[in-house]
């Protein structure tokens, strides 16, 4: 997570796809190991066509398949459309998630 936070504060946003990436791994193989059913077919499929276009994607929340999250660029109209088709005949659901707007640094009160 720190790490994740260091790529996403140095506007390292290859750095932050790795970690995203490596989440899902680790996610993954506690999935197999464990049986927790984090990655349902759709998440698999959530993951999968976000992957394709260069994103990276990752179950989020509890489990069981409810929330996956993924970080394309914003830029890429073409693949944020790609992606959303394939999550439309998946059966999953996009959101119109955008990061808050940046907030400037607040000074320490003396």
């Amino acid at each position: 997570m720190e790490a994740a936070a260091g790529a996403l504060e140095r506007g390292d946003d290859a750095g932050l796809l790795a970690q995203i990436r490596t989440a899902a791994a680790e996610l993954a193989r506690l999935d197999e190991a464990v049986g927790l059913g984090i990655f349902t077919p759709r998440l698999r499929r959530l993951c999968e066509a976000a992957e394709a276009v260069g994103a990276a994607a990752k179950p989020s929340g509890a489990g069981g398949g409810d929330c996956g999250i993924a970080l394309l660029d914003a830029a890429a109209s073409r693949h944020i459309c790609q992606v959303r088709r394939h999550w439309t005949a998946a059966g999953v659901h996009p959101l119109p998630v955008r990061p808050a707007a940046q907030r400037p640094e607040r000074t320490p009160r003396s």
